[in-house]
Formats: structure tokens, sequence, C-alpha cells
């Protein structure tokens, strides 16, 4: 009966561990179809003072195949700031949320989108004073891979 019992319990841990195997890969498999991830860079190199992520909270993509950028305040050396717009240099539509906390980019992983971001807050302020020599609003790139 021992001998039943272990070979019962060898059966079901193989089976068991075969399910897992297979949740695994099919959940990475869909993840990987829906995620991305965002890098600003500016005159051709990622965005100075961590500005190159530092405003994204997490990146992924929405039904009609749009790249979705949860955005997040920007904090560096006691400089604080948030994305206030971004626009396609070509005059289109404002791609941030009027709540401020997206920003939907008409292109997917792989893609790059040429914009022009305007920074708020303090990092915004301290752009336009001319002590963070960068503009605002910035023409840079946003790299999708």
């Amino acid at each position: 009966m021992k001998k039943l019992f272990k070979k019962f319990a060898a059966i079901g841990m193989a089976a068991m561990m075969i399910m897992a195997m297979g949740v695994t890969v099919f959940a990475a498999e869909n993840n990987a179809a829906s995620y991305t991830s965002a890098q600003v860079y500016y005159e051709g190199e990622p965005a100075p003072y961590g500005m190159d992520t530092g405003c994204f909270e997490s990146v992924g993509s929405d039904d009609e195949g749009n790249t979705v950028i949860t955005l997040k305040s920007f904090s560096y050396m006691g400089i604080s700031g948030y994305i206030e717009s971004c626009v396609v240099p070509d005059g289109t539509d404002d791609m941030v949320s009027e709540d401020n906390s997206t920003l939907t980019i008409p292109a997917s992983a792989g893609d790059s989108i040429e914009v022009e971001i305007t920074f708020g807050g303090t990092l915004g302020t301290l752009i336009d004073m001319g002590l963070i020599p960068m503009d605002n609003p910035m023409l840079c790139e946003i790299v999708l891979s």
C-alpha cells in the first residue's frame, strides 16, 4: 500500500508540475504581447538627470495597439516636476490625459516618436529660468522597446 501511495503521489506531483509550467508559459506570452518600456532621448542621448524614465510609472498598451504610459512626478535632488503636455511637433492634440495621469502614444513596441514635452512643477520653472540648460517645451524622442 505504501508503494502504491508513493506512485500516485509521484504521478500527481508530475501532473502538477506540468500544469504549473504550462500556466507560466501562457502568462509570460500574454505579458510580452502587452508590455513595453519607454525612454526619453534629448539631443540623441538619454534625457539628463534621470528624466529619461523618471516620469514613467509603468508602460503598457491598450486594445488599439497604442502605448499607454502611466505618469508619475519626477524627482531629482529636490527638484520635482511632471509631464504637463506631450504633442507631436506637427500640431496634433495633447497626448497627456486631462488629469495628467497617463500619456497615450499612437505607437507600439519597437517604434520611436518625436514629441515636444512640456514639464511642469519646479523642474519646468527651473528650465524656464535657464537654470537647467534645456528647452521647455523640450523637443525629444520617446523610444519604445
